[in-house]
């Protein structure tokens, strides 16, 4: 039986400047930060990347990218869209951040999107009919370079320049080298070669974007603990999956749920978000957490109506990673539970939630207070969500006396802070990809679902076609992306994915254009190399509450994503933010607490193997000192 005995030590650094701490997270010291967008980048364009030969960058990210990602059969998915290419998760940084899991398809596209983000030249993907083997083909010194990213090959001729397809075929000198399990594994190296000369081989544009943000908000009364290993069975399947009988059939062998056929650790690792404002006596948590009051006012007896008549107050749940339920049977998803799960003390007060930021809102039913709701069902899958409160009556008389409300979500293991024997040394990081204090607001405009994508749009393409699976929307169209209310937006990201011309691997024209205050006096961007996915940045000279933009593409536009970075427009009080590692050594409990608010580096010493790792980001509220 394990010993439970208890450690503890507490370091304190300066105290922070506001009370809610934006995108904490903490970097090892020399290992790369992969956290973002911009970080990706600037690492692979640093001198100790850029200087590399093109072979040996390719063979370095090929290393990087298994580090992060383990080999399945089916890559994850994620929302309605009904193709399945179109629905698979092949964003990189989702595959490190959340998922930690993908097929080789997703592996190559992936792989080829980071080649192409580094700015060395161009990428496409190469299958073959007769190997399920999916490669990416890189430019590399005016030739195409043939990489096996899922398989760790990386084929070089006698000069270590990057062997094309036509130098695999005409050289066995290069299948000669893939006899032992360090490359190639598990593979005959000449079945291999002998399934590749008789493919007839398919070359198409990547379908990768490099887009997505691991940004988070944590507010006073607020924290999030991330775990090494899972805690319980609990993960993201789609519908399209639970459709997918070998699928569910390999979920349902043991262990459970996502993993890779070779074996080793689950495939996937938790974290969970717990919030729990003060609603009584001074109201810095409120203030500091909720995303609209109206005639509603914090009071010694809790949250409640200034004046006579109806009030309400919106509080937020957002999350870089899915949210994930307690699976039960895996064959249908009607018995999984505490994804996300609201307790409430009340009374005159009714409940609604929204997945779009507002634009919709369902209803909650509660029949006693205090009460507990699992909104699982609802939730599950999804990135976010808000609560509304409504009151009615008189003030004093409709009351919110407590709100807690917690959320479990799906995190690749392979991206966790792990400690090591003997001393760590980390970095805090906090901001986003640019340093700004903002919170990232994720539009989604699936181009899948009539109402979903034209919600944003105030001037319609000329066509759309949402179930077409080559072309859905034809024609320029304006869309319109106001920030959140207390807030403005600071930065934009863009992108999509487009159709290609018959001929070519890329579209033939892509037009990006912005306008701010009216959807008028568009000014173009800058969006570079035109390629079947692109993504651009809109960053204002001043944070502003609205922005339009306008998209024109031909053939057509297949896909959209929105991603608004929003700053307070009104900052609250100071307030300090806590680190705490919890491990398991020599059968002791230990754990290490740092208070700090700016990006300091902390060490944490391992005398023995840590177990049951997992890191807490805090901001402590009234409640919880």
């Amino acid at each position: 039986m394990t010993r439970w005995a208890f450690f503890a030590a507490t370091l304190w650094l300066p105290l922070s400047v506001s009370a809610a701490v934006f995108s904490p997270r903490v970097q090892r010291n020399g290992e790369p930060d992969v956290w973002s967008v911009r970080s990706v980048r600037t690492l692979l364009q640093h001198p100790a990347w850029r200087d590399l030969d093109d072979a040996t960058f390719a063979r370095s990210l090929v290393v990087m990218f298994n580090e992060r990602i383990a080999i399945t059969d089916d890559a994850p998915r994620e929302g309605n869209e009904k193709i399945a290419a179109w629905a698979e998760v092949n964003d990189p940084l989702k595959l490190w951040h959340d998922y930690g899991l993908a097929d080789r398809t997703t592996f190559a596209d992936a792989f080829a999107a980071l080649w192409q983000a580094s700015g060395r030249g161009a990428a496409r993907i190469v299958e073959l009919s007769e190997s399920p083997c999916i490669l990416a083909e890189i430019e590399s010194g005016g030739h195409w370079g043939i990489i096996d990213p899922a398989s760790r090959v990386v084929f070089l001729k006698t000069d270590q320049q990057l062997a094309t397809w036509d130098d695999l075929l005409a050289g066995p000198m290069f299948w000669e080298k893939l006899g032992d399990a360090a490359t190639f594994p598990h593979a005959d190296s000449a079945a291999t070669r002998a399934a590749w000369q008789k493919s007839k081989i398919t070359r198409r544009a990547l379908r990768a974007p490099v887009a997505h943000t691991a940004s988070l908000l944590l507010r006073r009364g607020e924290r999030f603990t991330r775990y090494a290993t899972p805690q319980g069975e609990r993960w993201q399947l789609t519908d399209a999956e639970l459709k997918n009988k070998k699928l569910v059939a390999f979920w349902n062998e043991t262990p459970r749920g996502p993993k890779s056929r070779a074996g080793g650790p689950a495939g996937y690792a938790h974290g969970r978000f717990d919030y729990e404002p003060s609603l009584k006596g001074d109201d810095t948590d409120v203030r500091d957490g909720v995303d609209i009051l109206q005639n509603v006012a914090v009071t010694p007896e809790g949250l409640t109506l200034v004046k006579a008549g109806e009030g309400s107050a919106i509080f937020r749940v957002a999350s870089p990673f899915p949210i994930v339920g307690e699976v039960g049977k895996i064959e249908d998803g009607k018995d999984d539970k505490d994804a996300a799960v609201i307790e409430i003390d009340a009374a005159g007060a009714t409940l609604s939630y929204s997945k779009d930021f507002g634009a919709t809102w369902i209803s909650i039913e509660t029949k006693t207070w205090p009460a507990k709701v699992d909104l699982t069902q609802q939730i599950a899958g999804e990135y976010g969500y808000q609560l509304r409160m409504e009151l009615k009556g008189k003030p004093g008389e409709a009351v919110v006396r407590g709100l807690k409300m917690t959320t479990w979500v799906q995190c690749s293991p392979l991206s966790f802070p792990a400690l090591r024997t003997g001393e760590n040394t980390f970095r805090i990081h906090t901001g986003d990809e640019r340093g700004l204090p903002t919170q990232a607001m994720v539009i989604d405009a699936s181009t899948a679902d009539e109402n979903g994508f034209l919600r944003p749009v105030i001037r319609p393409p000329k066509e759309y076609r949402p179930g077409d699976a080559n072309q859905r929307v034809m024609g320029p169209f304006t869309v319109r992306v106001g920030a959140p209310a207390g807030s403005q937006i600071a930065w934009m990201q863009l992108g999509g994915r487009f159709a290609t011309k018959a001929d070519s691997l890329k579209p033939e024209t892509v037009t990006w254009s912005v306008a701010t205050g009216s959807p008028q006096g568009f000014q173009p961007l800058d969006v570079g190399p035109i390629a079947a996915e692109m993504e651009t940045t809109y960053v204002p000279e001043t944070p502003i509450p609205a922005l339009f933009f306008r998209v024109e593409a031909r053939p057509a536009l297949n896909q959209l994503r929105m991603t608004a970075h929003c700053v307070r427009t009104d900052p609250t009080p100071s307030s300090p933010w806590q680190i705490t590692h919890r491990w398991t050594a020599g059968g002791e409990a230990r754990e290490q607490t740092i208070v700090v608010d700016q990006q300091e580096t902390y060490t944490v010493n391992v005398t023995d193997a840590a177990e049951g790792q997992s890191i807490e980001f805090a901001v402590p509220g009234a409640l919880q000192k």
